[in-house]
């Protein structure tokens, strides 16, 4: 294929570059908003797309985070590119400080507060050591009730801010640009209009 790298990128650098960008994050971060900007469509359009995207980020179940952002797409009528790019504000560094908020946030609406005794999950080591590995059903309704759950429902209460916060964002951001672009086209049609007027106007 035309383009395509001769030598197939290995799986390790993959992961590093998906870590720490080869061009750093404030040039993919650059590319992105300008994909952003050029996308078609309203800004309603666009910005529910990219609010989906960065709200998905706070389900704990890893590797559904784009099927689940393309159903609320489907759903709610949003943008499936702006959607992507949103869900590419998760990676490890966030997960690291979002899913242990989430666990916390969801235990303390749910009334789990930690009670200082072997049977309470509070800290990470914690977490991971009765949920990994799961090795029988009793285990998993452990993993499921005591983490999921609790991750589930304080991922909802932070996204919920998180996504009405990126749709207002994007959505005036995109306002200001498009006018700007139709402000910019307009001068540009009528100075060819004006410049073709002349043109004829100008006697043989």
């Amino acid at each position: 294929m035309l383009f395509r790298r001769r030598a197939k990128k290995p799986f390790w650098l993959n992961v590093k570059h998906g870590i720490k960008p080869e061009k750093g994050w404030k040039r993919v971060a650059q590319y992105f908003i300008y994909r952003l900007k050029r996308r078609p469509g309203s800004p309603e359009f666009i910005a529910k797309g990219f609010a989906f995207g960065v709200a998905i980020n706070y389900w704990p179940i890893l590797f559904t985070h784009l099927i689940f952002g393309f159903l609320l797409c489907r759903v709610f009528r949003g943008d499936l590119l702006a959607m992507f790019i949103g869900t590419l504000l998760g990676n490890p560094w966030t997960f690291a400080i979002v899913y242990p908020l989430s666990y916390k946030l969801g235990k303390v609406f749910l009334g789990m507060r930690p009670m200082h005794s072997a049977s309470t999950l509070d800290s990470a080591e914690e977490v991971f050591a009765r949920i990994w590995p799961i090795e029988s059903w009793e285990s998993f309704v452990v993993a499921w009730h005591d983490i999921i759950v609790p991750m589930m429902i304080g991922g909802v209460l932070l996204a919920l801010p998180s996504a009405f916060i990126a749709y207002f964002l994007t959505r005036n951001a995109l306002r200001v640009y498009q006018g700007q672009r139709r402000k910019h086209l307009q001068r540009h049609f009528d100075d060819v209009e004006a410049e073709i007027e002349k043109t004829h106007l100008l006697p043989d």
